[in-house]
């Protein structure tokens, strides 16, 4: 069988996120007095897409904090501010470029 399409993954694969995604994360808890995290740590818990960032959501709610609220603030600051820092991975726009001839999507998690 021919290959029929070609399926990329969003955020780590064809672009760097991780900045813009922080931000919304420590934007989002700054206000309740929780540590902000790193780079570093976001891009660990970006392998299972936002779904351990929202997890961890979950865990400040067994704290006694509105998790859906935090959530809420997360998702605005990230709308608002969604590529201030991203770009494409280096080297994506030369392999596209190369795959021209293929079909291709995105197929990525939401949070």
């Amino acid at each position: 069988m021919p290959l029929q399409a070609i399926l990329f993954d969003l955020d780590g694969t064809l672009v760097d996120s991780a900045t813009d995604i922080t931000n919304a994360f420590n934007y989002s808890i700054e206000k309740h007095g929780i540590p902000p995290v790193s780079r570093k740590e976001i891009e660990a818990m970006l392998g299972e897409g936002m779904t351990l960032i929202m997890k961890k959501f979950d865990e400040w709610k067994e704290m006694g904090l509105d998790a859906a609220t935090v959530r809420k603030h997360f998702r605005d600051y990230y709308l608002q501010n969604i590529a201030v820092y991203s770009c494409t991975v280096p080297g994506v726009e030369d392999t596209l470029q190369r795959l021209k001839d293929f079909k291709k999507a995105v197929v990525s998690k939401q949070a």
